[in-house]
Order: structure tokens, then C-alpha cells, then sequence
């Protein structure tokens, strides 16, 4: 999903909708490309949709780590840093955690 979206554009906008949909798109100059993800465990929904833009080559690299982890939890708000925590379980217990921060890109209005 992101190989193909950063054929398109070099950010990626992240939207979770308050029915617990995940959704990925970007738009550039020679398309536009739109993933939904039904979420299958969310422990807190907003209760509005919220999204934020982000560096692709940033969240590519933090992806990266997407090998290592047992469970992946992401945290969104509005213009506020991503925040993706990868643990590592053993059953229901967590062993180990790598958590990643990411600033999102703030354009500026003409």
C-alpha cells in the first residue's frame, strides 16, 4: 500500500472514521489512490473522523519495523505527531515495545 501510494505523491493522509474504518489516500499531479481498512480490534474510536498528513519516506522507514511486532497500535488526532507502538507478546503479555513518533505535515493556506 505505501510502495504504491508514493508512486503518486511524496505524503500520505491518515483518516480514522468514528465507525472504526482506517483509511489511506494521497493525490498528486498524476492521480489519486484510496485504501480503507476495516480496523478488527480498536479500543477507543473518536467521535469524529480524524486525519493528519505525513512524510511517506518517514512512515515508509518506521513501517520498516512492522517485522518485529506481534501487535501494531496507532494512535491519530488531528495535527497532532502520529504515534505507532509495535509490541512484542507472549500470550496477553507484552515483553517488549518500540514506539515511533511522527510529526505530521502542517501546510500553509494561501
Amino acid at each position: 500500500m505505501l510502495k504504491d501510494a508514493e508512486i503518486v505523491n511524496d505524503k500520505l493522509t491518515l483518516t480514522c472514521t468514528s465507525d472504526g474504518r482506517f483509511r489511506t489516500s494521497v493525490t498528486g499531479d498524476y492521480g489519486d489512490s484510496d485504501s480503507d481498512i476495516s480496523l478488527p480490534e480498536v479500543d477507543k474510536l473518536p467521535g469524529s473522523d480524524v486525519s493528519s498528513t505525513f512524510n511517506l519516506g518517514r512512515l515508509k522507514d518506521i513501517m520498516k519495523a512492522v517485522k518485529f511486532d506481534d501487535t501494531l497500535v496507532v494512535e491519530l488526532d488531528e495535527d497532532v505527531p502520529l504515534l505507532v507502538t509495535f509490541e512484542k507478546r507472549d500470550g496477553y503479555e507484552v515483553i517488549g515495545e518500540v514506539k515511533f513518533l511522527l510529526a505530521p505535515r502542517i501546510e500553509k493556506e494561501d
